[in-house]
């Protein structure tokens, strides 16, 4: 007969609490939601801004590009989404109901994911592109014109 121990993973606890200290330092709120096995789940991203648009890398890996939900309000930017995969292995079941199958370690869990990122400019919205390949997804997020910086040519006048 094999004994279920259960282990509560510190490891799961440090991430979580580092990516909020990550957001306090940097701005950019990580909302990791713990599923029913302890694990978090939280985006990992890169932003770049030049003077047009900014720049989104979210890692996301294992996911469908159905399953990803993006949204904007105002100069927010919503990634959400819920990474399900599947029971594997299948736990068989002992004569008294206990998995026959240990899990030693368990970071990969299933649930849902939210992140926001508020960016210092507004956006247009519906120039938005997001490209998804390989568990990249890649946001082109362009400056609403009255976010760009104007140049304003400035005219002497001469007294004669």
């Amino acid at each position: 007969m094999t004994r279920v121990i259960y282990r509560p993973s510190l490891y799961n606890d440090m991430v979580a609490l580092n990516n909020v200290v990550n957001s306090l330092v940097d701005n950019t709120p990580a909302i990791p939601v713990k599923n029913g096995n302890g694990a978090a789940h939280s985006v990992k991203l890169n932003v770049y801004e030049d003077k047009d648009s900014y720049y989104v890398l979210a890692v996301l890996p294992g996911l469908e590009a159905d399953k990803i939900e993006l949204s904007v309000k105002e100069n927010v930017l919503t990634i959400s989404g819920d990474y399900d995969y599947g029971q594997w292995p299948v736990l068989s079941r002992s004569g008294n109901g206990q998995p026959e199958v240990l899990s030693l370690l368990s970071e990969a869990g299933k649930g849902k994911f939210h992140r926001q990122i508020k960016l210092s400019a507004r956006l247009e919205a519906d120039k938005i592109e997001a490209l998804y390949e390989n568990g990249l997804l890649k946001l082109t997020l362009p400056k609403a014109e009255t976010a760009k910086v104007k140049r304003i040519a400035v005219q002497s006048i001469t007294n004669s």
